[in-house]
């Protein structure tokens, strides 16, 4: 099944974690170049590990996971909404890049089933949901029968 991004809205974010409630109504300039503690990030990567952990332990949605073969991309809401349309500055700020390393982080384990990738971006400030392009593919090994595999020849 494809998947084509929504499969959490991070929204709530917003009205979760008070510091960032406070942040956001910071104004512009101030919020732009406010840095992000080590504490806020915490809370941060806790949300998202949390709202993915809520979701994907719905007895459906886990019923479907373990089932159907998926391919899952994400988009604005999987950050939070309207990621991507906000001024360079926001975007290029601490408190945003914090935000999208921990929706990237938790994405990579839950909706892609890999580890992120260490290195950090450095063409672009916009990092986001259509930065990367990625191919994947399907195997349809389940049609082999144990005695085809068993007649293998070993190496």
């Amino acid at each position: 099944m494809m998947m084509g991004g929504d499969q959490v809205y991070a929204d709530p974010l917003w009205e979760t974690i008070d510091e960032l409630s406070d942040w956001s109504h910071s104004g512009s300039f101030i919020a732009d170049v406010t840095g992000m503690s080590g504490a806020l990030a915490e809370k941060v990567d806790r949300f998202y590990f949390e709202l993915y952990c809520k979701r994907w332990a719905q007895p459906q949605v886990a019923a479907m996971l373990a089932s159907i073969p998926t391919v899952m991309m994400w988009d604005d809401h999987d950050i939070f909404d309207g990621w991507g349309s906000y001024p360079d500055s926001r975007h290029r700020s601490q408190v945003y890049q914090g935000i999208f390393a921990a929706a990237r982080r938790w994405f990579c384990v839950f909706q892609l089933h890999r580890r992120p990738a260490r290195r950090r971006p450095t063409s672009s400030s916009r990092q986001g949901p259509t930065s990367a392009t990625r191919t994947a593919s399907t195997t349809w090994r389940s049609w082999r029968s144990t005695s085809a595999r068993s007649a293998r020849p070993r190496r």
